[in-house]
């Protein structure tokens, strides 16, 4: 064993093969990945237009005024949407104009607005505001639906 050279490690075949799998594998992932992300946004948005709409209400019965909340729809796709759009407006407890946009990839499709409660936490009518967003299985949407009585709630 004396002349005998022991060779370790991979030759360039096998290597080839297993970077070939990894790229398959990362061609696979990322789209699912980039609407998981997406419907995870979507989802963020509109549970934080929800809890402004919960709190707008509060806000309204313990200050006993109006209180209104107005949501700016955004353009339609793919037109990204202008800085006055796709964003709704409200007045928090200090009395402080709030302005919040949506995140990149979101868009308020359709809106009642102002949605403005009333001192006795009460709405004219009921309202209704869409949010979407693009995935690869199309436009996947979710409503915040806020009764007559102001009560919010999420339907995806």
């Amino acid at each position: 064993m004396a002349g005998r050279w022991q060779q370790s490690g991979v030759t360039l075949p096998e290597l080839l093969v297993v970077v070939t799998i990894i790229a398959m594998a990362v061609l696979v992932a990322v789209p699912t990945i980039t609407d998981t992300i997406r419907s995870a946004r979507l989802r963020s948005a509109t549970r934080s237009l929800e809890a402004t709409l919960r709190a707008a209400r509060i806000i309204a019965v313990t200050q006993r005024t109006d209180m209104p909340v107005e949501v700016r729809t955004g353009p339609a796709w793919p037109t990204p949407p202008g800085p006055t759009e796709n964003q709704y407006l409200f007045t928090d407890l200090r009395g402080l104009p709030r302005i919040e946009q949506m995140p990149p990839g979101i868009r308020i499709v359709s809106s009642t607005s102002p949605i403005t409660f009333r001192p006795n936490g009460t709405l004219d009518a009921e309202a209704v505001t869409v949010l979407e967003v693009q995935t690869r299985q199309g436009l996947r949407t979710w409503e915040v639906r806020t009764s007559r009585m102001g009560v919010t709630r999420v339907i995806d």
